[in-house]
């Protein structure tokens, strides 16, 4: 097992609060080896998985045995990228992904489905163009940068240093977040590269309530964006002890969310009361921004509410593997190394020591359309098409109020309806970017605007 292998993921939605139902498993029949690309993934092994992320595609990807692998919309395996036939060190740019040379770590899609790569020892992050399966480097010359060395922090991210990166993610905006060693870095839509949290070269656990880029933090094992672009990440500043930070799109300000006490997790405690410990690092943010993380002590799925409240998801405490079919909460899992949503909003577990991937449904299920990119569903209300360029199909139960915000809380667009099924917005006015679709005060759910 490769411990720097560890999630990094865009969970950019929103919603209402998600309630835990049956879980299944997804992928993965418990053997530790790996089935030829072509196998259906219902009868299909998997190796060991973690880092699991989902583009807006229907397509889940993974890491499992040296390769990150693709399950797609029809549940047909592919490999991405083979380290243990290419080797990790590093080659392959301009070519196939499948030929290149990579040490793989985190991973995230972009917008457009394309696979971002943390490429941790030879200190870079590369890219896979969905349509091509062509690798380039995006961040990162390959020098592991140093404590005296330079950052190459205002300037294009292709050619700053950077040491072990370990966590990649998108917020709303499309802009890039990675982990470089006690550190995160941005880069924005025009490649530019800055630090916008910690001290490279110090590990520690300072700063809380301050700007993010005076604070140190601990190693990073993941990253994730809310709804409002805050960003959030999971470290380990010491032997013992892990810590869930956010830091505010708006102030730039960081807090700690989770960790920093002494209680135990335990059902009604208080986050940020507890003692997170040294668990594997998995956390991802709901539709709602509640948080889930992985409990590694008694193989548990965590949710903290708005209000800081830890409830079970997943998981009786005993780390076995067992309950498909029945309860969430009633389930066994084993070590837990990725928590991803799909398009649906249906929770993936990579159930890294049971061989599977495990499903928690936490909807009715989705329509055959909802498969494609242009339908989005959430708690029964239905966009389509989804990115949408003109008009927009709204389906909902007797929708009675209808608004359009931005992702900074701006209304570009609000209705009075009659309890209507169905209506069709005109979106052609919007700029292009990510929207917040509001039906009735509460459904909610992500409107793409190309």
């Amino acid at each position: 097992m490769k411990n720097k292998l560890l999630l990094a993921l865009f969970c950019a939605i929103t919603g209402t609060p998600l309630y835990a139902q049956s879980i299944t498993t997804f992928a993965g029949n418990g053997s530790t080896s790996d089935s030829p690309d072509g196998t259906v993934v219902s009868a299909a092994a998997i190796g060991k998985p973690q880092n699991i992320t989902w583009d807006r595609f229907s397509n889940c990807y993974f890491y499992t045995n040296g390769k990150i692998r693709k399950i797609n919309a029809s549940g047909v395996i592919a490999t991405i990228t083979n380290s243990s036939a290419s080797g990790t060190a590093y080659s392959g740019d301009g070519g196939s992904s499948t030929a290149a040379g990579i040490d793989p770590s985190g991973l995230t899609c972009d917008a457009d489905g394309n696979i971002y790569i943390c490429d941790y020892s030879n200190n870079r992050v590369r890219k896979v163009n969905a349509a091509t399966g062509v690798i380039t480097t995006v961040v990162g010359n390959g020098s592991p940068r140093s404590a005296s060395g330079p950052s190459g922090d205002g300037g294009p991210a292709t050619a700053a240093s950077l040491l072990r990166p370990n966590a990649v993610a998108f917020d709303h905006a499309g802009t890039m977040y990675i982990s470089d060693q006690f550190s995160i870095r941005r880069i924005d839509a025009s490649g530019t590269i800055t630090t916008i949290a910690g001290q490279f070269n110090v590990q520690g656990y300072t700063g809380d309530g301050g700007p993010a880029t005076a604070a140190t933090i601990g190693l990073i094992y993941c990253i994730a964006s809310d709804s409002h672009n805050n960003i959030y990440i999971y470290s380990h500043h010491n032997a013992t002890e892990n810590e869930i930070r956010k830091i505010d799109a708006a102030t730039g300000v960081i807090t700690t969310v989770a960790g920093g006490g002494t209680d135990a997790i335990a059902d009604g405690a208080s986050a940020t009361g507890i003692k997170l410990g040294t668990g594997s690092g998995m956390f991802t943010i709901t539709p709602a921004d509640e948080i889930l993380f992985a409990v590694a002590a008694d193989a548990r799925v965590m949710k903290i509410n708005a209000s800081g409240t830890i409830t079970t998801v997943s998981g009786n405490g005993t780390a076995s593997y067992c309950g498909d079919g029945g309860p969430a909460s009633a389930a066994c899992l084993g070590t837990i190394f990725g928590l991803a949503f799909d398009n649906c909003y249906d929770l993936y577990i990579a159930d890294f020591s049971n061989s599977r991937i495990r499903k928690i449904d936490f909807d009715t299920p989705c329509p055959p359309a909802a498969v494609s990119p242009v339908v989005t569903k959430q708690a029964g209300l239905l966009l389509t098409p989804n990115p949408a360029t003109g008009t927009v199909a709204v389906i909902f139960e007797h929708i009675t109020t209808l608004t359009i915000t931005d992702m900074i809380g701006k209304t570009h667009y609000a209705a009075t309806l009659p309890g209507i099924n169905s209506t069709q917005v005109d979106i052609s006015m919007l700029p292009p970017g990510v929207y917040s679709l509001m039906v009735n005060g509460t459904a909610t759910a992500r409107l793409l605007k190309q």
